[in-house]
């Protein structure tokens, strides 16, 4: 069965809601606040995959991407070589250190699994709504006002 075909349930209905009026590629802004730019542009890109796979399932997807002779980045030829460095053009050094960010506030889960080794992913969806719930009354815009930050920004 599809992830398109599955059967409408509280996770999957979070899970939608998290990305609706979400165009690919796009962000809140309360996330790249509070998580920093780079953590929030990860955190899209795996809802993407997270929607695509179902709530509540381990996925895997390349941390880098292919290049060629010329040091160019490739694109993927199938979706077995599709990249997080080649969607948001993360290098790996930044998305460890948004991974992390989003470890820490407990949205992602991460777990190394299978021969060769692979690291898997999922997240927490009804984490990740939790804390955008928290985060939705710093949208307004307020003269003189500081919006706290939850995570170290990336350096």
């Amino acid at each position: 069965m599809t992830a398109s075909a599955r059967p409408a349930t509280p996770s999957i209905a979070l899970l939608a809601s998290l990305v609706s009026g979400m165009a690919a590629g796009s962000m809140r802004s309360a996330w790249a606040r509070h998580l920093g730019p780079l953590p929030a542009l990860w955190l899209c890109q795996a809802l993407f995959t997270q929607n695509l796979k179902g709530d509540g399932e381990w996925w895997y997807k390349n941390r880098c991407a292919q290049y060629d002779e010329a040091g160019r980045m490739l694109p993927p030829k199938s979706r077995s070589e599709q990249s997080f460095e080649y969607e948001t053009g993360l290098s790996r050094t930044q998305q460890k250190k948004a991974r992390a960010i989003l470890i820490a506030l407990g949205i992602l889960l991460e777990k190394f699994q299978g021969i060769p080794r692979r690291l898997f992913y999922l997240i927490d969806t009804a984490r990740l709504s939790q804390l955008s719930k928290e985060w939705e009354p710093d949208t307004a815009c307020a003269v003189d006002r500081t919006v706290p930050k939850h995570a170290p920004p990336l350096t």
